[in-house]
């Protein structure tokens, strides 16, 4: 992302006393600092912000019916807020359980006719745990990761058809012989 830690803040859970960490950390050039163990409040800002993802959380478990993906989303959604005051650009999430449009691969229709259509609707998860900038999409109970989505304009096919109702002679012009 470009910015470089210079400090890590942890409690005193073991993982972070470890030698491996503490060696880690001394290989990075990252100065750790810690707060007790028992000691939450002692670090409010980080306090504040699990108040706010788990409220966020809540909403989007409601708002949305979804279960799975939703804590990531909204880890996502914080990060990408935040990003921009540090000078680092950020793309907008696309909205958890919208409609997106997916490419398919040639060979993921293979055996099923010429006249396949090569994009797929899908319903967005929220991001990909495996890539940097992709995303979870789901068709039926399918997960799948995916780079690239479009989100799908749900007037886009009613945009056509009142084309084809208003001047049917471009339509013909755009089919070609």
């Amino acid at each position: 992302m470009g910015v470089a830690p210079l400090r890590i803040h942890t409690d005193r859970e073991t993982a972070f006393l470890s030698q491996q960490f503490q060696a880690w950390c001394r290989k990075m050039v990252v100065w750790q600092t810690m707060t007790g163990g028992d000691e939450g409040p002692s670090n409010g800002r980080i306090e504040s912000e699990v108040q706010q993802v788990k409220k966020r959380l809540r909403m989007l478990v409601r708002e949305s019916g979804l279960s799975e993906g939703i804590a990531r989303y909204v880890g996502q959604e914080r990060l990408k807020s935040q990003l921009p005051s540090l000078g680092v650009p950020t793309k907008p999430l696309l909205p958890i359980g919208s409609k997106v449009t997916v490419k398919t691969k040639r060979w993921h229709r293979l055996g099923q006719g010429p006249l396949v259509p090569a994009f797929r609707t899908m319903t967005l998860m929220g991001p990909s745990p495996l890539m940097s900038t992709g995303y979870v999409r789901m068709e039926g109970s399918q997960l799948q990761h995916s780079k690239l989505v479009i989100k799908t304009d749900p007037g886009a096919d009613r945009a056509v058809m009142e084309l084809v109702e208003v001047d049917p002679d471009v339509v013909k012009a755009t089919a070609g012989p």
